[in-house]
C-alpha cells in the first residue's frame, strides 16, 4: 500500500500499545488489548467537551490510583488521585461517574477516547466539538465504522446516511487522531448474509471498510488510522497494506448517481476507489479512464499484466480499488 496509507495501519498499532483508553467495554476483555490503561465512560452522544485533571508521576514508575471520569451538562472531566485503592481491579458506576483501578505512567500518557456515535448527527457534532475543544483527545476512536460485526448477521451495514456521517465526520476532524475499526463475524474466505439480507464475503467487508477509509482521510494531516478483524488481541496484517499504492488524494470524493444509486468515488494519483453504500447493485459504473481492478484474488500479482477495464458493475455494499 502507498506510504502514507501504510503508515495510518502501522501508527494504528503504535497508538494503542502506547495510550490510555477512554471506554466503557468489558474490563476482562479490554485487558488482553490495552493492559494497565486507564478506561472510563465516553460514549455519551452529547459529549462536547472533556478535560483532565492528573495527578503528577514519576516517569520511572507506576502509581497505583483511583481515576473517575465526571459527566455533566455535555461535558466529561477526567480526574485522578493518588489513594491507593484496594480491592480487585473492576468498575464501581455511581450515576453519571464511573471508576476503575488502574496502574499506568502518568507522563506524556496520551487518551484515546472511544467515542462512537459518529454515524448520528449528535454524535459528528459531538466529535467535531471535541476535536475543536482546548483539550481535545489524543485519539478519537470509531470502534464501529463503516462495517461491524454486531447484531445477528454476518456483518452489519449501516444504511447510507450513517455511514455518510462518519465518512464526513473522519474527513472534517483537524486536531485529534482518529482510530477506526472494523469487523464481521466472517473468517477469511468465509461467506454469509448481511443485515439487508444480501450474500457477503469476509473480503468485500474489508475491502467495503478499507474503501470507506480511504474516502475519508486527510492526506494532508495523516490523522487517520484504520484497523480490521474480529479480535481485541492484534492487529491481523493483509496483503492489500502492502500492495495497494494509490498516492495522494487529488481532492475529496464525488458523488455519481446511477439509476438512484449513490456511488462514492475519490481519484488518487495512481488510481481511484468507488464505494457504494447502498444495499442496491450498480448495473454497470463507468470510469473515467481505462484502469486495472485489483481485487484480494489478483492482490500479488503484478498489476501491468492485469487487464484494463472502462466500466464495471458495483455490488451493494462493496468497492471497487483501481488502478490508472
Amino acid at each position: 500500500m502507498g506510504k502514507s496509507i501504510l503508515f495510518s495501519i502501522v501508527a494504528f498499532l503504535v497508538f494503542q500499545t502506547a495510550s490510555a483508553v477512554v471506554d466503557d467495554s468489558d474490563v476482562a476483555k479490554q485487558d488482553t488489548v490495552f493492559p494497565k490503561a486507564l478506561r472510563c465512560k465516553g460514549h455519551y452522544p452529547d459529549i462536547t467537551e472533556v478535560t483532565a485533571d492528573f495527578v503528577p508521576g514519576s516517569e520511572n514508575r507506576k502509581l497505583t490510583n483511583l481515576y473517575f471520569w465526571t459527566y455533566s451538562s455535555g461535558k466529561a472531566t477526567l480526574h485522578g488521585s493518588t489513594k491507593e485503592s484496594i480491592g480487585t481491579v473492576g468498575r464501581v458506576s455511581t450515576g453519571a461517574a464511573s471508576y476503575e483501578n488502574r496502574s499506568f505512567p502518568l507522563d506524556g500518557q496520551k487518551l484515546w477516547c472511544n467515542k462512537g456515535s459518529s454515524g448520528s448527527p449528535a454524535g459528528s457534532a459531538a466529535w467535531l466539538a471535541l476535536d475543536a475543544s482546548a483539550q481535545h483527545p489524543d485519539v478519537l476512536l470509531e470502534e464501529g465504522a463503516f462495517a461491524v460485526e454486531w447484531g445477528n448477521s454476518a456483518v452489519q451495514f449501516y444504511p447510507e446516511a450513517n455511514w455518510k456521517s462518519q465518512v464526513d465526520t473522519v474527513a472534517a476532524l483537524k486536531n485529534s487522531k482518529v482510530g477506526l475499526t472494523s469487523h464481521t463475524k466472517l473468517a477469511p474466505g468465509q461467506s454469509g448474509t448481511d443485515n439487508w439480507s444480501n450474500s457477503v464475503t469476509y473480503w468485500q467487508v474489508l475491502w467495503y471498510s478499507l474503501s470507506s477509509m480511504l474516502l475519508a482521510k486527510n492526506d494532508l494531516l495523516g490523522n487517520a488510522y484504520f484497523e480490521f478483524g474480529d479480535t481485541y488481541n492484534g492487529i491481523p496484517w493483509f496483503d492489500e497494506y502492502d500492495r495497494i499504492n494509490l498516492g495522494s488524494a487529488l481532492g475529496p470524493y464525488s458523488v455519481t448517481t446511477i439509476s438512484g444509486v449513490n456511488v462514492y468515488g475519490r481519484e488518487f494519483a495512481n488510481g481511484y476507489v468507488y464505494v457504494n453504500p447502498t444495499p442496491n447493485k450498480v448495473a454497470s459504473l463507468t470510469l473515467p479512464q481505462p484502469c486495472r481492478q485489483l481485487t484480494h484474488a489478483n492482490i500479488l500479482l503484478d498489476p501491468s499484466t492485469l487487464p484494463t477495464v472502462n466500466a464495471l458493475p458495483l455490488n451493494g455494499h462493496d468497492a471497487v480499488i483501481l488502478l490508472k
